[in-house]
């Protein structure tokens, strides 16, 4: 396998998701097979754990392998946790909103919403200073917007009630992921 290929391809796919996402969801649409998941999110997810380690391996006056390392996987588990409640829950909702009742394209939007995030917690992850450009996160609730209008096929009568309840879901799924992983971080840190 030719690995910066590989990289380059997963690099121009981050960069026309996030610089031109209209485009990306309309030549994406729902014609992806169901391998987005493994061949965009969990490289990336697995680059942000990279970046959370060395973060934890260079911020702190010492090194304690076994913080850093449980640390990088709580963001880990994290994310994919994430991943699969939206998905359940955001197809149930679809199904009660007449949309799609494929699972190609709410994995793309759903995927495609959990890129910004990710790429954040790498840059807060890898240099705990900036923890102000978390923030960037949030352009993944446009990039759902964008991709729920361009690729879930929802009747026009229940499109903006959807997207504010699917809203409103992920906000909900991450609060309690993240609290619930912190937790578990915090009782084994003692």
């Amino acid at each position: 396998m030719d690995y910066k290929k590989y990289i380059r391809d997963l690099y121009e796919k981050c960069k026309n998701l996030i610089l031109k996402p209209e485009i990306f969801f309309i030549e994406k649409g729902g014609s992806e097979d169901g391998k987005l998941f493994s061949s965009f999110l969990v490289p990336l997810i697995v680059f942000m754990g990279v970046g959370v380690f060395l973060g934890e391996f260079f911020s702190g006056s010492k090194f304690l392998f076994s913080y850093a390392l449980m640390k990088t996987l709580r963001i880990i588990v994290y994310y994919l946790l994430v991943y699969y409640m939206e998905i359940w829950a955001l197809g149930g909702l679809l199904k009660s909103h007449e949309g799609t009742q494929e699972k190609n394209p709410l994995c793309l939007v759903v995927v495609s919403s959990l890129v910004p995030p990710v790429l954040a917690s790498f840059i807060t992850g890898l240099f705990p200073g900036l923890y102000v450009f978390g923030i960037l996160g949030l352009y993944g609730f446009y990039l759902f917007f964008v991709g729920a209008k361009t690729c879930l096929k929802i009747p026009e009568k229940n499109q903006f009630r959807y997207i504010l309840l699917s809203i409103l879901l992920i906000l909900l799924i991450t609060g309690v992921v993240y609290s619930f992983s912190w937790k578990l971080l915090k009782f084994y840190e003692g």
